[in-house]
């Protein structure tokens, strides 16, 4: 026998109720500025690299929790557009959170390594 998710109806789109009553049912499981940001900065706060904030997503209001995500990039402080450059990106999709930590890690090894700091 079938199972299907108690709000809404099968086969219909959801509306501003089934949003209502799926966000009462839910709680914050993780932060952005905590599980991200703090992290970020610590990683490369008093190394070679520079963070730099260059947008910001606006979502989710009305959830409870962040309403608004800085967007961040990590170059080094002796940034020289001459020389090869790689990109890394991490995001989130839900609460999964394996792009956002495999991208810090990378990071947190990359700062111990002087042959990226210019």
């Amino acid at each position: 026998k079938p199972s299907f998710y108690r709000i809404g109806k099968p086969g219909s789109p959801g509306g501003d109720d089934e949003k209502k009553a799926w966000m009462a049912q839910i709680s914050i499981q993780r932060l952005y500025k905590s599980e991200v940001v703090d992290k970020l900065h610590s990683v490369v706060d008093e190394s070679a690299f520079d963070v730099v904030e260059y947008g910001k997503i606006h979502c989710c209001s009305g959830s409870g929790g962040e309403n608004q995500y800085s967007l961040y990039a990590v170059k080094t402080k002796n940034w020289d557009s001459s020389k090869p450059s790689v990109l890394v990106t991490g995001g989130t999709h839900g609460y999964e959170t394996s792009g956002v930590q495999g991208a810090l890690l990378f990071l947190k090894e990359l700062v111990k390594d002087d042959t990226f700091t210019g």
